[in-house]
Order: C-alpha cells, then structure tokens, then sequence
C-alpha cells in the first residue's frame, strides 16, 4: 500500500487546486499520494474542477490506483 496524506485547504477551488497543482510533482518525487479538500466554495465548473483533478493525478501517477481492479 503506498502512503498518502490528505489535506484540508481553508481557501476556495481554484486556490486549492492551484496549490495542489504546485505541490504534486514534489509529492510523487518522495513517493507520497496527496489529495486536497477545500472549505471554501466551488468558484468552478465541474467540468473544470474534475479535469484538473485528472491532470494533478496523472502528475503524482496514481493511475495504479485508479485502474486497480
């Protein structure tokens, strides 16, 4: 099983994601999974929302987890 952290950001989407977005490579480079919440409100579409998710997935390669049957 791999490690993960999961973190609660006091700020809105687009911030959480921003945030998450930067810190991703660092996480996959130290072999940590990390994954955000976020108090605030939901500034985008979800469309927008679950396609950044994606990308930020992809960049700390979880697709293990993902496809994982």
């Amino acid at each position: 099983m791999d490690d993960y952290v999961i973190i609660t950001l006091n700020c809105k989407a687009s911030e959480a994601l921003d945030m998450w977005s930067s810190i991703a490579p660092i996480a996959r480079e130290i072999g940590v999974k990390l994954f955000v919440m976020w108090t605030g409100s939901c500034d985008m579409p979800p469309e927008e929302i679950g396609s950044r998710i994606g990308n930020i997935l992809a960049k700390m390669d979880v697709t293990e987890i993902i496809c994982r049957r």
